[in-house]
């Protein structure tokens, strides 16, 4: 794979005098075998086993406490231990036909990663203790296939700070998140009005 480092705005720029923050951007180009069975980024069935992979305890308040005007919160792990192991999983995940849909936890937390993937019909019923609005700095959630039994690829690797989570099932129409429902219909909709009434926020 090659890096690939971008930004949409320099480090010190503003607009309507107002700061905007830096936003570095990085991606990857890799190469793969086929480019079948690649994992979708929104749920595509009901009945699914849905999970969270996480690396360490790294985290962030992230955009939701900027957007507050909150202090900056989190935490960072001193050591990146078992991080190349954790991209490798990720990567043998990801191209083993084990998953329907991936998609990676970032900005607004785990909440706002499940309602964009419950935004084409499909949502799902989830039930966790983690925060809603806290960022992981490196997590994945996961829709499983049909017969894949992901808990047990993920314990043949023998990696003691990453945690392989079942937080619940993919279901028709709706994301319910503990005792939250929101359908899949509203969630896009408000999805696209949010975008219109908070652009300049949104596209940082």
């Amino acid at each position: 794979t090659a890096p690939i480092i971008s930004g949409n705005v320099s480090f010190y720029n503003e607009t309507k005098n107002k700061n905007i923050s830096p936003t570095p951007s990085t991606g990857l180009v890799g190469l793969r075998q086929s480019i079948s069975d690649i994992p979708q980024a929104q749920f595509t069935s009901a009945g699914q086993d849905v999970y969270t992979l996480t690396w360490g305890e790294s985290w962030t308040n992230g955009m939701l406490a900027e957007m507050r005007d909150e202090k900056p919160a989190g935490y960072f792990e001193p050591e990146m231990k078992n991080f190349t192991e954790f991209v490798k999983l990720v990567t043998e995940i990801g191209a083993g036909n084990m998953v329907q849909t991936a998609r990676v936890v970032s900005k607004f937390g785990l909440l706002y990663t499940l309602a964009r993937m419950s935004m084409n019909g499909n949502g799902a019923q989830v039930t966790t203790e983690q925060d809603p609005f806290i960022e992981p700095l490196y997590q994945v959630v996961y829709a499983t296939n049909k017969g894949a039994d992901l808990e047990k690829f993920v314990a043949q690797h023998t990696l003691g700070n990453v945690k392989l989570v079942k937080i619940g099932k993919t279901q028709s129409s709706s994301l319910d998140w503990n005792k939250v429902n929101m359908s899949s219909n509203d969630i896009s909709s408000n999805y696209k009005k949010s975008w219109e009434a908070n652009f300049e926020v949104l596209a940082r």
